[in-house]
């Protein structure tokens, strides 16, 4: 792969220290295990140990958003995290490799919209991240939408990304417990399977809200090749088609608002098999590239793209 092709990421991660203060007045506890003490490292530098990383994936241009949150964070603490992330992508030694998504206060949709206005017309921001659900609500509620109206004019996507749900043997919830350890509960609950279904249940409550009749022109990012949609879409779509009653379906059919609403990035999910399915089932304009870091590594993005020049795809 000639080093003339820029690679561009667009799920890269960062925390901001308003948030971690934050997180400690609710009494939250952010720590990670001793074993992934690089990464609460890695999400609070824009500097040189993230560049020289960025370098040896051949990235030219990262996009950085905020982690995602476990709990909802107001409006005072979203502004400071967006102002943070300014900062220090300006004070980086070469911010012109840094764009930016916004952290939103989604329980709070106009002050949402405000802060977006905000973050892309003086920050230069490009659009925002957004958590999965806010607690535990989901955006087809019309609640949220003024969010959606605001990405829409501003013409920026929005990405909709997982968010952790942590699991105890004290939690009720009996899709993950089982004949087996709590750690694998947690997997299971987490990034094992359910945040994946969970965002495809989402984006599928929202097109059957008729969020995409009202905001036509909303760019919707999904992470990890699609959140199991690729795989799925063609049957859910023949199944609206017959099953559905007709005040029911949206005006455009869900192939329609999938080919020309949603753009899907790779964040973290380097094989060629989930690949082939997405590439046949995603228009090639909407296929774009992330390596989700510092939770994955861009050696290994680095060496999936060469496997997918090298395998034709």
């Amino acid at each position: 792969m000639s080093t003339k092709i820029p690679l561009i990421t667009l799920e890269e991660h960062f925390i901001s220290q308003a948030v971690l203060d934050y997180y400690a007045s609710q009494g939250v506890d952010t720590s990670l295990p001793d074993s992934m003490a690089h990464i609460m490292t890695a999400l609070r530098e824009v500097g040189p140990k993230r560049l020289k990383a960025m370098d040896g994936g051949r990235i030219s241009l990262q996009v950085i958003s905020h982690r995602p949150n476990t709990i909802p964070v107001p409006p005072e603490v979203c502004t400071k995290a967006n102002d943070e992330l300014y900062e220090a992508i300006k004070a980086s030694p070469s911010p012109d490799r840094f764009a930016a998504f916004a952290m939103l206060p989604m329980l709070h949709p106009e002050e949402a919209a405000k802060e977006l206005d905000r973050c892309v017309s003086q920050l230069e921001f490009v659009g925002s991240l957004i958590d999965n659900t806010a607690n535990g609500r989901y955006y087809d509620d019309p609640f949220f939408w003024p969010i959606f109206a605001a990405h829409e004019k501003l013409d920026v996507p929005v990405y909709l990304h997982a968010i952790p749900q942590p699991i105890t043997e004290a939690t009720p919830a009996p899709s993950f417990h089982g004949n087996y350890s709590p750690q694998v509960s947690n997997f299971l609950a987490n990034h094992g399977f359910h945040w994946h279904s969970d965002v495809a249940l989402h984006v599928l409550r929202l097109f059957a809200s008729k969020l995409f009749d009202t905001h036509r022109h909303l760019k919707l990012l999904l992470g990890h090749m699609g959140e199991t949609l690729p795989f799925l879409i063609d049957r859910i779509h023949k199944l609206i088609q017959r099953t559905w009653p007709h005040a029911s379906k949206p005006r455009r059919h869900l192939l329609q608002v999938w080919h020309e609403n949603i753009y899907v990035t790779t964040a973290g999910m380097f094989s060629l098999a989930p690949m082939a399915c997405l590439i046949h089932m995603c228009c090639a304009d909407k296929v774009l590239y992330s390596v989700d870091y510092p939770f994955c590594s861009h050696e290994d993005g680095l060496k999936f793209m060469y496997a997918l020049r090298e395998g034709a795809m």
